[in-house]
């Protein structure tokens, strides 16, 4: 019985994505995520922000064009 490539990649993308989802926390799955609207340099935005951390960043509807900069100040 052969495997081909696409199957053995498809099945290895799905395990890995399991096995990352398992990793998370009660507290990381359940805790709110609040938006506050920020300003800087590199324009206006909205921060995701959970438990302290940034994890994503959204433009400012007024901004006519946003940059990509602002992603940068997403914590790791």
């Amino acid at each position: 019985m052969s495997i081909s490539r696409r199957k053995f990649l498809q099945g290895s993308a799905i395990a890995s994505v399991a096995v990352g989802a398992s990793t998370a926390t009660a507290t990381e799955l359940f805790s709110p995520i609040k938006r506050i609207p920020h300003a800087s340099h590199f324009g206006a935005f909205y921060a995701d922000v959970q438990d302290g951390k940034i994890v994503g960043i959204v433009p400012h509807e007024s901004d006519k064009r946003p940059g990509s900069f602002t992603q940068a100040l997403v914590d790791s």
